[in-house]
C-alpha cells in the first residue's frame, strides 16, 4: 500500500545509519521518541514534496511534562501516590503495581507520578519492556541503569566505561572484580574478564544481582529512588526475576526505594502471570487497577487535548466523545476522535 511504498522511497533516500520517517509516523509515535524536522524530499511517484524527520533519540518523562495535557481525573489514585512517596521518604522499600487495559491512562499516570517523585527530591530511573525485544535479556533494564549510570548516547565506549567504573568504586568497591557482568544490561560491547568468563549462567546471574542490588541499596541511601518499569507485560523472563529480587530482597527493605511495574492485565495464559502474582503477595506492594473515567473527565480531558477549556466541547461533540470513547482516554484523544468530530454539525 502507500505506506509500504513511502518507506521504500525513504529508506532509498536515507544516509547510512540514517533513519527516516514520514511525517504521521512523527506524530503518532512522539510520545515515545524525539524527532528533529528535516527538508522535506521529493520521492518517485508522489507529486508534492514529502515531510520527513528523524527520530534522534526517547523521549524522557522530563520532556514528555511538556507534551502531555494536564492529568483529567484519577484523583482516588493520586491519593493513593502521596502515601506510598511519604513511605519511600522515611526509608521504606515498596513496590506498585499499576495495571490497566492497553490506552487507560497507565503511562499518563506513571508520568505524573515520576513529576511528584522528582518535587520530593527523588531520582526517576525510567524503563519499559520492548514487545519485539522480549526475547532479549534484560532489555528492560537497560534504560534503568544508563539512567542510573548517566550514561549519554554520544559518549565513546572508554568513556562509559570509564564512568560506570568510577561509580562501582564509589558505590561498592569490594565488588570491581564483577564489573564485566554488568555489559549483561548495559549493552556497551564490554568484554569479560577471565573470572566472569569462568561462572556458570546461574552463579552469574546469582552475583550479577547481588551487585545490582548493592549499587541500588547505596545509592538509595544517599537519595532516594524510584524505578518506573512500563509496558511490563513485555519483560523476559530475567527482567522478572530481577525486579521480583529487588522487590523482595530483605536487605534492601531499608532503602528509600519505590519500584513501579506498569502493565496490562495477565491472564492465566500469559507467561508473566505467575511473577505478577508473586510482586502482588508481597506485603509491600500495592495494586492500583485503572478503570475508564467518567463520562465528564473523558469530555473535558477530549476538549483540553484540542486546547479548549474543560467544557469547551458543544454538546453533540461531548456526545459523541462520550458514545465512541466509552471512557478509555486514548480514544478521547484528537488523533483518535478527529475526523468523527469535524463531521459532526456545529464543530
Amino acid at each position: 500500500g502507500n505506506k509500504t511504498n513511502l518507506a521504500a522511497r525513504l529508506m532509498v533516500a536515507a544516509q547510512p545509519g540514517q533513519i527516516l520517517c514520514d511525517e504521521d509516523l512523527g506524530r503518532s509515535a512522539g510520545n515515545r521518541w524525539v524527532f528533529e524536522p528535516l527538508p522535506p524530499l521529493r520521492v518517485k511517484g508522489k507529486a508534492e514534496l514529502v515531510p520527513v524527520c528523524q527520530p534522534v533519540g526517547r523521549v524522557t518523562n522530563d520532556a514528555l511534562a511538556h507534551v502531555h495535557a494536564p492529568l483529567i481525573g484519577r484523583q482516588a489514585e493520586l491519593a493513593r501516590l502521596t502515601p506510598l512517596l511519604e513511605a519511600v521518604a522515611a526509608g521504606a522499600l515498596q513496590v506498585l503495581l499499576v495495571e490497566g487495559e492497553a490506552g487507560i491512562g497507565k503511562s499518563r499516570l506513571a508520568l505524573e507520578l515520576g513529576r511528584l517523585s522528582r518535587e520530593r527530591g527523588m531520582t526517576v530511573l525510567p524503563g519499559a519492556g520492548q514487545s519485539i525485544e522480549q526475547h532479549t535479556p534484560y532489555r528492560a533494564w537497560r534504560d534503568v541503569f544508563h539512567s542510573f549510570f548517566d550514561l549519554g548516547a554520544s559518549a565513546e565506549p572508554h568513556e562509559l566505561e570509564d564512568r560506570v567504573r568510577r561509580q562501582v568504586t564509589d558505590l561498592a568497591p569490594v565488588q570491581l572484580e564483577w564489573l564485566p557482568l554488568l555489559d549483561d544490561i548495559l549493552g556497551l560491547g564490554w568484554s569479560d574478564s577471565e573470572q566472569t568468563a569462568a561462572l556458570t549462567p546461574e552463579l552469574r546471574r546469582q552475583i550479577l544481582f547481588g551487585l545490582l542490588r548493592t549499587l541500588i541499596q547505596v545509592r538509595a541511601q544517599r537519595h532516594p529512588l524510584v524505578v518506573i518499569m512500563e509496558d511490563a507485560q513485555w519483560l523476559d523472563q530475567l527482567s522478572w526475576d530481577l525486579a521480583a529480587t529487588l522487590a523482595g530482597d530483605p536487605r534492601l527493605a531499608g532503602s528509600p526505594l519505590l519500584l513501579v511495574l506498569v502493565t496490562r492485565p495477565a491472564a492465566e495464559s500469559d507467561s508473566f502471570s505467575r511473577a505478577l502474582a508473586a510482586l502482588r503477595a508481597l506485603p509491600q506492594a500495592t495494586t492500583m487497577t485503572l478503570g475508564t473515567l467518567s463520562p465528564d473527565e473523558t469530555v473535558a480531558l477530549a476538549a483540553t487535548r484540542l486546547g479548549l477549556p474543560a467544557d469547551g466541547l458543544p454538546a453533540e461533540g461531548g456526545e459523541l466523545v462520550r458514545r465512541r470513547s466509552q471512557g478509555n482516554p486514548f480514544f478521547a484523544g484528537p488523533d483518535s476522535f478527529d475526523g468523527i468530530l469535524r463531521r459532526s454539525e456545529g464543530l
